[in-house]
């Protein structure tokens, strides 16, 4: 949802709430830093897991152009993305007892390969803060018109965990991710040029990159003790194509 009054206040916010329909998670663990000797993998079913994202800003139009049919407008806003995952049907695809002696020698025995029952984890993440950017609106009359936007985000990274089949562990909150860290939004379109009563469709891509640093690994044992470590970083991108149908009416 966007708009402009006549003053050139400009406006724009969505929400988008979905639901994973099918798809996979891979959970991997290393005796070494910088991924290197892995001694388990697990590949999981996250189908039923939900996401949601809120976006909304403020800005100011500039008109420009011989017809001011060009509008720049610079924005503040707030943002906040939830991914709500849920993993079962779990499968063991990696089991390396040398390895995960790296770690703790007195280990005797790992998962071993193959579907395991039980599995009912979950990992819910959340980034949040506030960005800037710019929409850019170029209507190029009869040809319709084009859509550039770019936002540069600063975020608080924050998950929570439940680990359903780590005894060890407490339930539910197993383990928590805390960060900081930024982001990249940016989106190009087209519109076809509306005519009476006819319908306007167009097309949008949509590319984003996150990245938050270095934080805290905060583990929740089932004694009741808390193991605090080093949460290296978390990495997110997408990219999607959306197509969008309306109907326009004259005056």
């Amino acid at each position: 949802m966007s708009g402009t009054n006549a003053q050139g206040f400009y406006f724009r916010g969505y929400t988008n709430l979905g639901w994973v329909v099918d798809g996979v998670n891979q959970d991997s663990d290393y005796a070494e830093s910088n991924r290197r000797a892995e001694f388990s993998r697990s590949v999981n079913a996250v189908g039923g897991s939900r996401v949601l994202d809120v976006s909304g800003g403020l800005g100011t139009t500039f008109f420009m152009g011989p017809t001011q049919q060009y509008r720049f407008i610079p924005m503040l806003g707030l943002s906040y993305h939830n991914l709500n995952m849920r993993m079962r049907k779990g499968y063991q695809d990696v089991s390396n007892l040398s390895n995960a002696q790296l770690v703790d020698p007195e280990i005797t025995s790992l998962p071993p390969l193959g579907p395991f029952g039980g599995l009912n984890s979950r990992y819910e993440a959340e980034w949040s803060g506030p960005w800037v950017g710019a929409d850019m609106l170029l209507d190029l009359r009869s040809s319709g018109r084009i859509l550039v936007r770019l936002e540069k985000h600063w975020v608080n990274y924050y998950a929570k965990a439940n680990w359903n089949l780590r005894e060890d562990f407490d339930h539910p909150l197993s383990y928590e991710h805390k960060s900081s860290g930024e982001g990249w939004v940016f989106e190009l379109g087209w519109q076809n040029a509306p005519v009476d009563y006819q319908w306007v469709w167009g097309v949008n891509v949509s590319l984003q990159s996150w990245e938050a640093g270095a934080g805290e690994y905060l583990v929740h044992f089932a004694d009741g003790s808390l193991g605090v470590s080093q949460l290296n970083g978390v990495n997110w991108s997408s990219k999607s194509i959306h197509l969008s149908l309306s109907k326009a009416f004259g005056n």
